[in-house]
């Protein structure tokens, strides 16, 4: 399970590919459950799916908190790695483990203690509320693994390893699949919990999931290692960790804060456009999931590089992935143009739904080339260690989908779609800005300058 290809000197084009599909392969599985317990809630009812939907919002800013240490570690290792200092990057592993723990701790109480009042605040209905809320807290149960797996996941990937993960989330799928008809509508005689059931289908994959890496970890099976450094960490080097992966967390967290906003304006137009956004998310995830493969790819090959300072190897490896997403996306947005309906009958056969959500797959289509090398750069200014650039395009247009939504939803009349086409604006813009600085600023800060 360890990697075995040299990421400084072998073949550009065939090594995105080697690391990209088994990220791809784990993002996929991980897609495939969300799409597949999106199916089993949404026969339990619209305000069911509708709680599951706007409970993700609260479950992205987990995310986005856990990146701090999972990037800044993932990127510290590539570097590391690179430079063929083995036990620095023995040392950032140790750390991500030990911090990510901690982190994914007090993550978990905060959602176990607010998320009602963020539920609140975001203008869901009662009904709503009371369902995500109980989603969220059984979910709460496993999000410490969750958490922690994440981590530990991109540490791997810092060592150039993306197989291990890709089997993990295999495995984590696979329960889930058995798990989630059992347990929300209740197949072969098991109690028919609903949405407390898709949260503990979950809960029950992350353990085992996260069970089964310990033992790789024990065995020795794969780079990361249970060590005397995980209980005594050097926590001087978390700042250059924190340094790298918190503007790439803020901006994680800004979007899911201005989602939590846009949803709010969305509740203005019924839960069926809750409902909606939720199905969109989840074909839209179809596209994100390539490009993420690429960007953690890209992520590692650059770090790798630059720890090696071959900086115009570096570059090279970015403007190939680049190519490589601004291709495969082109063929997902003719696939989510053409079929928007039929791809949204998968998930409800509500009329009002599944109008909302083919308009919101027609205009996010042509947004998605933009959208795809734009993560894959940020893939890049990562792996370099560089990431406030990116932060500083990110945030403003994040932002910017508040005014832009309202404007064109509220005062141009043009109702939900104004803002389907404001997400599909604004991130043409940033895909355009994101090649713009790519092109501008080279990548010429590592782990030695940090």
């Amino acid at each position: 399970m360890k990697t075995d290809i040299d990421l400084t000197t072998s073949k550009i084009v065939p090594t995105i590919f080697y690391l990209a599909l088994p990220i791809i392969g784990s993002m996929f599985f991980e897609t495939a459950f969300n799409i597949l317990n999106g199916v089993w809630v949404g026969k339990v009812g619209t305000v069911a799916f509708a709680a599951v939907n706007i409970g993700g919002y609260i479950l992205w800013l987990f995310y986005g908190l856990c990146a701090v240490i999972g990037i800044g570690a993932s990127s510290l290792i590539a570097q590391s790695s690179g430079a063929k200092n083995r036990q620095e990057a023995g040392h950032y592993a140790d750390l991500a483990m030990a911090a990510g723990g901690i982190l994914s701790i007090l993550l978990t109480l905060i959602i176990l203690f607010g998320s009602k009042a963020v539920l609140k605040a975001m203008g869901a209905e009662d009904a709503v509320i009371n369902q995500g809320c109980i989603y969220l807290s059984w979910f709460c149960l496993g999000a410490p693994f969750f958490g922690l797996l994440e981590i530990m996941n991109a540490a791997m990937r810092g060592y150039g390893n993306t197989r291990t993960p890709t089997y993990i989330d295999i495995l984590g799928f696979c329960i889930n699949l058995i798990l989630d008809p059992i347990l929300i509508l209740g197949w072969f005689g098991a109690p028919k919990l609903g949405i407390l059931g898709a949260a503990l289908a979950t809960d029950i994959a992350f353990i085992i999931s996260f069970v089964v890496l310990l033992y790789l970890m024990f065995t020795g099976k794969i780079e990361l290692k249970l060590s005397a450094g995980i209980f005594k960490p050097q926590w001087h080097k978390l700042v250059s960790i924190i340094r790298i992966g918190l503007p790439p967390s803020i901006s994680s967290i800004i979007f899911s804060l201005v989602y939590m906003i846009l949803t709010r304006i969305i509740m203005d137009f019924g839960t069926e456009s809750l409902a909606a956004l939720g199905i969109g998310h989840r074909v839209e995830s179809l596209s994100f999931l390539l490009c993420m493969g690429f960007s953690m790819a890209t992520l590692t090959l650059v770090g790798h590089n630059v720890g090696a300072k071959n900086l115009k190897r570096a570059r090279l490896c970015a403007w190939n992935s680049w190519g490589i997403a601004a291709s495969v996306t082109f063929v997902l947005s003719l696939i989510f143009y053409f079929f928007a309906d039929t791809l949204a009958h998968f998930f409800t056969h509500d009329p009002g739904v599944l109008k909302i959500a083919a308009d919101y797959l027609k205009i996010v289509a042509f947004s998605q080339v933009f959208m795809g090398i734009s993560i894959v750069l940020d893939g890049a200014f990562s792996g370099a260690g560089n990431t406030v650039p990116p932060m500083l395009v990110s945030i403003p247009l994040t932002i910017l989908r508040i005014p832009v939504a309202y404007f064109l939803a509220i005062k141009l009349g043009m109702g939900i779609n104004g803002i389907w086409l404001t997400i599909s604006l604004l991130m043409i813009a940033r895909g355009i800005l994101m090649t713009g600085l790519f092109i501008k600023r080279p990548l010429t800060r590592g782990i030695y300058e940090i």
